[in-house]
């Protein structure tokens, strides 16, 4: 009797896991994945005012009476900060862009919720203006700002580190992509390659979808798990908990019906669960109860290990 409620108790804690590998292979192979999803490349090339200097390489290496390499050296021919409303639109660009779509593949490709499009594509064209603005703003300034880094660099100046304007306007480009997924619909193929040679065509694209699906469901667990390890590395380690961990545990839960395109009732339990037994604690009721916050922290471990065992099949089903 006891074996058996121990098996018991396993299929239960299991049954979940098994639901949502069946949830994987579902999406993968009806073609629901791409009824629900699409996919996003953002693209965003930059000039960074940096570059070699081979000349003050050969000096050196002159000075010493070295031979063979020696090293490289790194020149910064243009000040960081003039180029700092560029860099920090690109940093905030592409961190939404990872925010809200999951990896795809191997590929730059990202996969975004067919409901979250609209959302998401309004806040990048934001960026994109952003973008487009700091650009012009730079390039305005940009002919005196060469003059500033001769007298900045002295000797270790050269014109040819500086493209015209015209040049360095191509340097600069903010591009995104939005893109269908590929059906594993091969009939086309038939005709021209045979039924054989099509139906290995589409078990492999069958396969590399369902491999891509899993890793992207995979990711959102990583997720989850991230902001609970950081939650309960705080509790455990300083005694207390900052607004920021807090903050950031909330905003992962609250993200996950955008990212769960997969429906998966699993997902949606654990996020309720994780902002009901972490996400609403009280700090400091945690921070002056050392009972409390080594329930909290048992808590959390649980979580930790009930999310180990999705990703863990996941894993291996891929």
């Amino acid at each position: 009797m006891k074996k058996q409620s121990e098996k018991a108790k396993r299929d239960a804690r299991m049954r979940p896991v098994a639901e949502a590998l069946a949830a994987v292979d579902a999406a993968a192979s009806s073609g629901e994945i791409q009824e629900r999803g699409l996919l996003v490349t953002l693209a965003v090339s930059r000039w960074y005012g940096t570059g070699n200097d081979a000349d003050v390489v050969s000096e050196v290496a002159e000075r010493a009476k070295s031979r063979g390499f020696i090293g490289s050296f790194s020149k910064r021919s243009m000040e960081r900060k003039h180029l700092e409303a560029i860099n920090r639109v690109t940093s905030e660009a592409r961190k939404y862009h990872k925010r809200m779509a999951l990896p795809w593949g191997d590929s730059m490709e990202r996969l975004l919720s067919v409901e979250t499009y609209f959302e998401y594509k309004s806040k990048m064209t934001a960026y994109e203006h952003e973008f487009n603005q700091a650009v012009a703003a730079f390039l305005l300034l940009y002919p005196d700002l060469i003059g500033k880094q001769k007298e900045r660099l002295g000797s270790l100046f050269k014109e040819s580190d500086y493209p015209s304007v015209a040049a360095l306007r191509e340097r600069f480009r903010f591009r995104l992509a939005v893109d269908r997924l590929p059906q594993a619909d091969t009939s086309d193929l038939r005709l021209a390659l045979g039924a054989e040679q099509a139906e290995e065509i589409r078990a492999d694209m069958e396969k590399r979808t369902h491999d891509a699906v899993a890793a992207s469901v995979r990711d959102i667990y990583e997720r989850m798990m991230d902001a609970v390890v950081h939650v309960r590395e705080k509790l455990s380690e300083h005694d207390s908990i900052g607004p920021k961990a807090l903050e950031s545990l909330r905003d992962v839960c609250l993200l996950l019906p955008k990212l769960n395109l997969m429906h998966d009732p699993n997902i949606s339990a654990l996020g309720t669960q994780i902002m009901a037994e972490l996400g609403d604690m009280d700090r400091e009721a945690v921070k002056e109860d050392a009972a409390l916050r080594t329930q909290t922290v048992q808590k959390a471990d649980a979580l930790l290990n009930k999310m180990a065992l999705f990703k863990s099949a996941l894993q291996k089903g891929a």
